[in-house]
C-alpha cells in the first residue's frame, strides 16, 4: 500500500477540543450568550463532521463562518433582526483584527516560542495547559514547591510574551 493509498487519519481529539474552544470564544465575541454558544459550537462541529466525514480537520475559517451562520439563523428565529447588523460589524472587526489566518500566525509563533523554553519549563506548560493538571500537581511532578511552580509559570509567561512580541513584530 502506498502512502497515497492510505485512508486519511481521523480528526484528533486534541484538535476537536481546540476547535471547540476557539469557535466558542468566537461566538462569545459575537455576543452570543454562553449556553447558546455551547449549543452552536456543537452544531458547527457536527456540521464539520458531516461535511468532512470526520477524516479531515476543517479549516478554522470554515468553522467560524459556519458558527456565524448558525448564530444568524438563531437570531432570525428569535426575530432579533436588530442584532444582525451589529453581528456583521462585530464579525468584520474580528476578521480585521485576526487577519486572514484566523490566528494561525499567533499559534505558529507560540509553538516556536514554546520550543525555545528550557525542558523543565516546557514540561510544566504541557502538564498544566495540555494535560489540565493543577499547579500543585505540576509542582509535585517536576519537583518544585507550589510557590516555586507559581514563580516558574510567571517567568515562563513573561518569556513567552517577550518572544511572541518579537516574533509578531510588535
Amino acid at each position: 500500500m502506498h502512502a497515497t493509498d492510505r485512508p486519511p487519519a481521523p480528526v484528533s481529539a486534541p484538535w476537536v477540543a481546540d476547535a471547540r474552544r476557539r469557535v466558542h470564544r468566537y461566538l462569545r465575541c459575537l455576543r452570543c450568550r454562553d449556553a447558546a454558544a455551547e449549543d452552536l459550537t456543537q452544531e458547527a462541529l457536527l456540521a464539520a463532521l458531516r461535511t468532512f466525514g470526520g477524516t479531515a480537520e476543517p479549516p478554522l475559517p470554515w468553522l467560524f463562518k459556519t458558527a456565524r451562520n448558525l448564530w444568524l439563523q438563531a437570531l432570525r428565529r428569535q426575530h432579533r433582526e436588530e442584532l444582525v447588523g451589529e453581528l456583521d460589524r462585530l464579525h468584520n472587526r474580528a476578521v480585521a483584527e485576526l487577519g486572514d489566518d484566523g490566528g494561525d500566525a499567533r499559534v505558529a509563533a507560540l509553538r516556536e516560542c514554546l520550543a525555545t523554553l528550557p525542558p523543565r519549563s516546557r514540561l510544566a506548560v504541557q502538564l498544566r495547559y495540555r494535560d489540565g493538571m493543577t499547579r500543585a500537581a505540576v509542582a509535585e511532578r517536576i519537583g518544585l514547591s507550589d510557590d516555586g511552580c507559581k514563580n516558574l509559570f510567571e517567568r515562563v509567561r513573561n518569556a513567552l510574551r517577550t518572544c511572541m512580541e518579537r516574533s509578531l513584530g510588535r
